[in-house]
């Protein structure tokens, strides 16, 4: 049995925006409901006879877990779906339903345009939700390498290429007559993020047609070779302006308060010689070389994981443990919390596997649709004390608002959208409590150049290399 709908903060101005206008934006913080004000008005332009099918676009949990639940949930949505995802026989099973909303995760927006891209004007398909548009900004996102090196029937192995899905969306928006994205966080990394979400939107009209004419227009190079780019000043309120008619802002509810909090931990002697030994390794790698952010992330991750605790030593993901204080001080919070429901965001594999070596009982929110369903709703009656998962399956989408107000990074990262993300999975609309979020700190690490990037508040390449060459005095 479902429930009646009823408007909250943004929502009736957003239904109303979405269905007077064709090419649209909701720029609005996490919890204020972009999800079910976009199926409002998909709803209420299908009984108008205005829009017939809708294609949404997300990550996979997106389309499995929060479209679906948002329209088994509500009793004024008269919608059927269809969710394609997994493999090809499951995708195609899908395809074949008869539906109004059909889900779509990001990797096989190539799939769908080669294979049915053709058919979305005569098959009444005529409004895209791009959700989380956020994950466009770089106008990239690749679909997955096969990982089988079949031979053809010459016996020469097939190459097999990488594509974008940004393309993917760019050959496929000329056919919709609405188009749609929806993101709490448009610029995480700044306004250069911009321009590719805005294309998906009016194909360019209000930032232009190319991304070379966008940076060229607002912004100036700097830096090694003039690889990156700072805005100009003023710049920033022109790009507003410009795309001021397209995007509906809605700010979260601040009335619940947040508080965050750092739990330092010290390396054990032998840990720690174990650590600076890598950290010769690192400084070694980059002394006298050029540092450039991209790379210096990569570079840096066996640091952040013998932060953690624990290590890869080959491409099997075999891991090693270099100490256990930051799974004790987790056990030693879930102890001082007694009961109170903890989420927990991790990075590695290793972390996780950790606590469960350590005896500590943490469910993890993966697996099939009903399972992490199941996971769902005993984390909002309040029975887990504690539920974990990787940062980025818990950093967009997902309401735990309900069952819980505490949140853990057992380890940190260098994507601000993912940081803040995840702690606004508990802290937004609904919550009345003080969310508490707790960041497991490894003293003199890169824990520290960590906090430090995210206390910018800004995660560009400026931010973390001068952080690392702060800590390492690399020039």
């Amino acid at each position: 049995m479902g429930i009646d709908y009823e408007p909250r903060g943004p929502q009736a101005d957003g239904i109303k925006h979405l269905t007077t206008k064709s090419f649209t934006a909701l720029f609005w913080d996490p919890g204020r409901g972009k999800t079910i004000t976009t199926l409002m008005a998909f709803q209420i332009l299908k009984d108008a006879g205005l829009a017939h099918r809708m294609l949404v676009t997300a990550s996979r949990n997106i389309c499995e877990d929060v479209w679906p639940e948002e329209i088994d949930k509500f009793n004024d949505l008269d919608l059927r779906y269809s969710v394609m995802t997994g493999n090809e026989s499951r995708r195609m099973e899908a395809w074949n339903m008869d539906a109004d909303v059909y889900m779509i995760n990001y990797e096989n927006l190539w799939w769908f345009n080669d294979n049915f891209g053709r058919h979305i004007e005569s098959e009444v398909f005529d409004m895209f939700v791009v959700d989380e548009s956020s994950k466009f900004r770089n106008g990239k996102i690749r679909s997955r390498r096969r990982k089988s090196k079949k031979k053809g029937k010459d016996g020469k192995l097939i190459r097999v290429t990488r594509k974008s899905a940004f393309k993917a969306v760019v050959n496929m928006v000329p056919k919709f007559k609405r188009r749609v994205i929806l993101t709490g966080t448009p610029i995480p990394k700044g306004y250069l993020n911009l321009w590719p979400q805005l294309y998906i939107v009016d194909q360019g009209r209000s930032l232009g047609q190319t991304m070379t004419g966008y940076r060229n227009r607002y912004f100036s190079p700097h830096g090694y070779k003039g690889y990156n780019w700072s805005i100009r000043e003023g710049a920033d309120r022109e790009i507003e302006k410009a795309i001021s008619e397209r995007v509906h802002r809605a700010e979260r509810d601040n009335s619940t308060p947040i508080e965050f909090f750092d739990l330092t931990i010290k390396l054990p002697q032998k840990s720690r010689e174990a650590y600076d030994e890598l950290e010769r390794e690192f400084i070694a790698e980059w002394e006298g070389k050029t540092l450039l952010a991209a790379n210096a992330a990569v570079a840096t991750s066996k640091l952040r994981q013998a932060a953690n605790g624990a290590i890869y030593y080959n491409r099997e993901k075999d891991w090693t443990m270099i100490h256990d204080r930051k799974v004790e001080a987790l056990a030693e919070l879930l102890r001082e919390l007694q009961g109170q429901p903890l989420l927990i965001a991790y990075e590695f594999a290793h972390d996780y596997e950790m606590m469960l070596k350590h005896g500590l009982d943490v469910p993890r929110y993966k697996g099939s649709r009903a399972e992490k369903k199941e996971l769902k709703t005993a984390w909002d009656r309040g029975e887990l004390p504690a539920l974990a998962g990787q940062i980025e399956s818990l950093s967009h989408g997902l309401n735990f608002q309900y069952g819980g107000y505490n949140v853990l990074y057992y380890g940190l990262t260098f994507n601000l959208d993912s940081y803040e993300q995840f702690y606004q999975r508990v802290w937004r609309d609904g919550q009345k409590h003080q969310v508490n979020a707790y960041h497991l700190v490894a003293e003199d690490t890169i824990d520290d150049v960590m906090m430090k990037v995210l206390d910018d508040r800004s995660w560009t390449q400026w931010s973390l290399l001068r952080r690392l060459k702060e800590r390492y005095s690399i020039r």
